[in-house]
């Protein structure tokens, strides 16, 4: 096999690894996971639908869950940057992703899984570059030495015309990662719920909303802010914090880039 057919790999590989970190922002059913240790409530506090339908005091108070769930996507919707860390299981693979975007078209941060290895990923505007690790360098290689040597320490460059790769730049959208959890109509609708115990993100105080008959939990800040905190459900969690904060992205060093068209 030649280097130029090694590297071809790559694109429809890291395309895969992205999105179907991004569908976790929609996927529902099953029962909830344990959080994690930055979440230290438990799958009994936050997974229990209540009949609860209006919040009973607090800066919430008085508000029913669609109209929490309307003051989220408006905070959402204004802000400027965030911060997404999580993980998910994946056709029973363990997928983690830590990664910084805002709305000017700039993003960065790493993607891994157990079976490909890690990524670094870098975008602003239409251009993007991606860092295979070593464990993914050598899964995409198949032992070629002379393709180890070619992408070791490499960024590779690739723009929103690259076939495949337009996953990369859909997850480093902002938008992208609240489609699925829940519909406009949801607002209005009696199949939300509350759940029944307030939990923490980060040392914040969360109240959970849920829909019925789906274990999907969206937890929004309890001081008010309507600030999205985090996403969990039988496949993993994703958490949100750095909203508007400053997101600085850096082009790597042009003798660490291979253009698209040597790798393409």
């Amino acid at each position: 096999m030649s280097a130029t057919e090694s590297r071809s790999r790559l694109f429809p590989l890291s395309a895969a690894l992205l999105s179907g970190a991004l569908l976790l922002s929609g996927c529902g059913g099953g029962d909830e996971p344990s959080a994690e240790p930055t979440s230290p409530s438990t799958a009994a506090e936050a997974s229990v639908e209540s009949a609860v339908q209006q919040v009973s005091d607090g800066p919430y108070a008085g508000l029913r869950p669609g109209e929490i769930l309307a003051l989220m996507q408006e905070t959402y919707g204004k802000a400027k940057s965030m911060r997404v860390e999580g993980k998910a299981n994946m056709d029973g693979e363990r997928v983690t992703l830590d990664l910084q975007m805002n709305r000017a078209g700039r993003a960065k941060g790493t993607v891994s899984t157990e079976s490909e290895g890690a990524f670094a990923l870098r975008v602003i505007g239409d251009q993007g570059w991606l860092q295979p690790g070593e464990d993914m360098i050598n899964s995409m290689s198949a032992g070629d030495k002379a393709v180890q040597k070619f992408l070791a320490g490499k960024w590779l460059a690739f723009s929103t015309d690259t076939d495949g790769m337009s996953e990369q730049f859909q997850l480093t959208d902002i938008d992208a990662f609240f489609q699925g959890m829940f519909t406009p109509e949801d607002i209005a609708s009696e199949n939300l719920f509350l759940a029944q115990k307030t939990s923490k993100f980060d040392g914040r105080e969360a109240i959970g909303l849920k829909k019925k008959g789906e274990s999907g939990t969206v937890f929004v800040a309890a001081d008010g802010s309507g600030e999205l905190l985090a996403f969990t459900d039988s496949d993993g969690s994703l958490r949100f914090t750095g909203w508007n904060q400053k997101v600085k992205v850096r082009k790597p060093a042009e003798a660490k880039v291979i253009a698209e068209n040597d790798w393409s």
